[in-house]
């Protein structure tokens, strides 16, 4: 029970920090495609809200990347919890899964939300590649980097207590 409710804990804080990252690079990247640089903003919150102003778009986008960003980051935690303490304290592993999640997180995005709310940019294919790099690298990697080192800074700590707690055996 500890565990999940740390790993509720972390995976908000965590996923809300990636969050955090994924929305500023998917504007960096706007601005590179030379699209709108508030465009995913407008694509999370307008879809549902067309009749909103700028500020209020502005907001609520934010606030809903860091939303996602938190529950992506739960469910990511979450996972790594079944892991052993070796997969969850090295850094290339870690890496492999953020990799992995991300791209599984695209996947959903692009083949189960996009398909029904955005179905033109299902043949754009210059904007799903630049989304599947922003899921793995602007979000994955930093889920997992985040998780790890709260891992490795936690190991010590953990075996000190298991340690301290386990009973002396005579003759061993």
């Amino acid at each position: 029970m500890n565990a999940i409710r740390r790993a509720f804990r972390e995976g908000i804080e965590f996923g809300t920090c990636a969050g955090f990252i994924w929305l500023l690079a998917d504007v960096v990247i706007n601005v590179v495609q030379r699209r709108q640089v508030f465009a995913p903003l407008r694509q999370l919150v307008a879809a549902r809200m067309p009749e909103m102003s700028s500020s209020a778009v502005f907001l609520l986008g934010v606030f809903s990347y860091l939303a996602l960003g938190a529950v992506i980051g739960v469910v990511y935690c979450l996972m790594n919890a079944c892991f052993s303490d070796r997969t969850r304290t090295r850094w290339y592993r870690q890496a492999a899964f953020g990799l992995l999640f991300g791209a599984a997180i695209w996947g959903v995005k692009m083949y189960a939300v996009t398909r029904y709310y955005y179905p033109t940019l299902m043949w754009d294919r210059g904007y799903q590649f630049a989304q599947l790099i922003l899921h793995t690298f602007f979000l994955g990697v930093p889920l997992s980097i985040f998780y790890t080192s709260a891992e490795r800074d936690l190991q010590p700590l953990v075996r000190a207590i298991e340690t301290a707690t386990t009973p002396l055996t005579r003759g061993a």
